[in-house]
């Protein structure tokens, strides 16, 4: 709706009285003056006119902050900041507090460069998980410019931000907010300049978010879970009252032991299990321990062995999240669902195995496409999972260990080529091998003749070794990285 003056005469002076037909909260009128074709101007803004009944005016627009100054933390005010020791503009988040009798001042900053909305928010929690904390949120807003505090509250379960007044409610003003009725947020001021948020702000100092009436005037929208995106958590509880110079974050251990135990089973034991089955069956054919083939004791040790680190593996990652989560996006929403499919396919091949039936068994082909249907289903999904497991904060791998696990595949590829060729190459020999040990032992059946080596046995004993070898420093590397991070 516009007000529309089409009197040409030269004006110097226009007053208009407007009747509001409903509540607006604050108002900024706009006006377009025309000229001529060539000459005008657009959507000219007044100032803005407030309604005492709808809060304290918004923060003005374009109005830099003054940087944070670090100088002063340990001293006069408490400080938390990421990287340790940087100064403010430097930092990729930076937190300070100087405790009052009734309140509590706070500068919080950080790097904030999204082309959408952009927020840095710091959570008081009583632990380093999310659920049951008090948000305190500088946000900007691109389309008004104006960057200000929001108060919210993270649930425990489900995990939601609930957004929640800064200010109390008065029934009496018609459900209106009423800055005198206890405000949350005391004193407030923000920007947004250069790729920095900054905020400084005072609150109350008795403040109890789950008590509060709650609304939507602000949704946060949900922090991702890679390690660019996690939400730092303080190495140590903070208190407030002490001008402390914290830095550090807080350790998932759990996590971490999930990561290194599922690096030893699936890259070390299950890798090894699969190539002693795959190509090592006609090697050591004389050789016996506890009257098995040593492939055979060599892949069911290795897998049995594998089988068991990853239920010790699950079971831990079930107690860091507190049973099975899932996660808000791809790729790390795959993760949880992947693991199980792995989990039951390992569950099922054991099952499979004790019920395994006599090679001259009828049955047995079927038993033997089930048992490599199921395993290669786990192994090939173990690798891309693994990939994606690095990928969560809680781990916190740095992005270039991907990339040696990256080299391990390749490795492991061209260790399965080499040996698949090999056995091509020498499959015709072992043939005739295999074929004349069988004539002699039905022309002989009396006489022992002992089973035929097979062709290029020292080659893939090199291979196994080579393969053994580097597979194990590998692992020892990645759990090195994945504990020290």
């Amino acid at each position: 709706y516009a007000v529309i003056s089409q009197d040409e005469n030269p004006k110097r002076n226009l007053q208009f009285v407007w009747t509001a037909n409903r509540h607006y909260r604050h108002i900024e009128f706009r006006a377009t003056f025309i000229v001529n074709d060539d000459v005008f101007w657009v959507s000219e803004k007044s100032r803005l006119l407030g309604d005492p009944k709808a809060g304290p005016l918004p923060l003005p627009r374009n109005r830099v902050t003054a940087p944070i100054n670090t100088d002063e933390c340990g001293n006069t005010k408490g400080c938390f900041r990421e990287p340790p020791g940087c100064i403010e503009p430097q930092c990729l988040y930076i937190l300070t507090w100087r405790s009052e009798a009734a309140t509590i001042d706070f500068e919080l900053g950080g790097l904030a460069d999204s082309s959408i909305d952009r927020y840095v928010a710091v959570g008081l929690s009583e632990d380093k998980y999310m659920g049951d904390d008090t948000v305190l949120t500088c946000a900007h807003n691109s389309e008004t410019g104006r960057t200000e505090i929001f108060l919210s509250y993270n649930t425990a379960d489900p995990k939601n931000n609930i957004p929640v007044p800064k200010y109390d409610v008065n029934p009496s003003t018609g459900g209106h907010y009423d800055t005198s009725l206890y405000p949350v947020i005391v004193s407030e001021e923000g920007s947004y300049d250069n790729g920095r948020l900054r905020c400084r702000f005072r609150i109350n100092r008795d403040l109890d978010t789950k008590k509060r009436r709650r609304i939507t005037r602000f949704i946060q929208r949900r922090h991702g879970l890679s390690v660019e995106e996690l939400p730092l958590a303080s190495a140590n509880r903070i208190d407030f009252t002490y001008f402390s110079n914290s830095h550090g974050r807080a350790t998932y251990s759990l996590a971490k032991a999930h990561g290194c135990l599922m690096i030893l089973a699936w890259i070390f034991f299950a890798s090894i299990g699969l190539l002693l089955t795959k190509y090592y069956k006609p090697m050591w054919p004389e050789s016996r321990m506890f009257d098995q083939k040593y492939w055979f004791l060599g892949h069911f040790n290795c897998m049995a062995t594998m089988f068991i680190i990853t239920i010790i593996a699950i079971i831990l990652i079930f107690v860091e999240a507190g049973g099975y989560s899932q996660a808000p996006d791809l790729p790390q929403k795959a993760h949880p669902i992947l693991g199980i499919i792995i989990f039951i396919c390992i569950i099922i091949n054991p099952i499979l195995a004790l019920i395994r039936p006599s090679e001259e068994n009828k049955c047995r082909p079927v038993f033997n496409w089930f048992h490599w249907a199921f395993g290669t289903i786990a192994n090939v999904l173990a690798i891309p999972q693994i990939f994606i497991g690095m990928d969560f904060g809680k781990v916190m791998v740095p992005w270039w260990a991907t990339w040696v696990l990256v080299i391990w595949v390749i490795f492991h590829i061209a260790v399965e080529l080499t040996l698949e060729i090999h056995q091509c190459c020498t499959y015709k020999k072992n043939k005739e091998r295999r074929k004349k040990w069988e004539r002699e032992k039905r022309e002989y059946p009396k006489q022992h003749f002992p089973e035929p080596q097979p062709a290029g046995r020292k080659f893939k004993q090199f291979m196994l070794f080579l393969h053994i070898g580097f597979t194990a420093f590998i692992t020892l590397f990645m759990i090195i990285v994945i504990a020290v991070s």
